[in-house]
């Protein structure tokens, strides 16, 4: 419990934390993006690396915007295994006077639904999604992507966390093609 409150209050404090007068416009995100990157798990002390492929597009919606995105992970040569596809869609509502997104649909996350919210620091568009299992643990999911200043190359960081332990960090770079 001492965890998931430490977590809530730096949650918290990101919720608050006003826009800066450099950071770039929303509208600079939007396109198609496609790259790759390498995904490195530490689960159960044991150090796994894995290449994945990349697809997000961030759209205006409304006051806001709606992020998708795929993640296709590729199998290890020689081992029989398919890819793995992960994707998922968010759409957030015009930001509140800090600065900060609000998902369309949010659930309660003792309950089992998320918790999300996005920013906008820099040059980088910040999503995180915080989710509750049911005993408590909590999983913190952040997303850091991150425009060149030509607007063309997009730099992906993802971190999961489960209780304040680093569980994966996903890095690679994706390209504008629409």
């Amino acid at each position: 419990m001492v965890r998931f409150l430490a977590a809530f209050t730096v949650i918290f404090l990101a919720w608050t934390t006003g826009a800066s007068a450099a950071d770039i416009p929303l509208k600079s995100f939007f396109g198609k993006f496609r790259g790759s990157a390498v995904a490195e798990t530490d689960a159960a002390k044991k150090l796994d690396f894995a290449m994945r492929d990349l697809d997000v597009t961030v759209a205006p919606k409304g006051d806001g915007f709606e992020i998708s995105w795929i993640s296709n992970q590729r199998p290890i040569p020689g081992s029989g295994d398919k890819v793995k596809k992960h994707q998922n869609t968010v759409a957030f509502m015009a930001p509140n006077e800090n600065g900060v997104y609000r998902p369309e649909q949010q659930g309660d996350p003792l309950a089992g639904g998320n918790l999300a919210w996005a920013r906008i620091e820099n040059r980088t568009l910040f999503v995180h999604v915080l989710t509750v299992g049911e005993r408590g643990a909590y999983e913190l999911q952040s997303y850091a992507r991150t425009l060149s200043p030509d607007g063309n190359d997009m730099k992906l960081l993802f971190t999961r966390y489960r209780d304040n332990e680093r569980v994966r960090q996903v890095s690679g770079t994706l390209k504008r093609y629409q």
